[in-house]
């Protein structure tokens, strides 16, 4: 399991997470902590997925990863829109969250071959 790419690619934007949010002011609390939470359901929806051996019930988890993800995305957008990150820090942390977005999309097409 450790070589399964989404999951691997997950755990790494978190920790890039941990990084982005080090620049949230205190005051802004409620969102740093919802994002980071989003993150780590991701995580755990990834490795639920990953697990689970009905089709329907992986779909729907992988469904809501991509719901999660376009949550993260609005969240992080809403952090430059409040000036707690720069535009280069909104766009690395897009196009992490593009390439999750994509590999999202490449696995679930991936089980529809099968």
């Amino acid at each position: 399991m450790n070589d399964f790419k989404i999951l691997k690619k997950v755990k790494e934007y978190i920790l890039f997470l941990e990084s982005v949010l080090a620049n949230f002011p205190k005051k802004d609390i409620l969102s740093k902590n919802y994002i980071y939470e989003v993150g780590l359901d991701i995580l755990y929806l990834v490795l639920k997925a990953n697990y689970s051996r009905d089709y329907s019930e992986r779909k729907e988890y992988q469904k809501e990863i991509l719901v999660l993800i376009n949550m993260l995305d609005f969240y992080v957008e809403r952090g430059y829109n409040h000036k707690y990150l720069s535009e280069k820090g909104l766009k690395k942390n897009s196009n992490k969250l593009i390439e999750l977005t994509k590999m999202m999309y490449g696995w679930i097409k991936s089980e529809r071959i099968h």
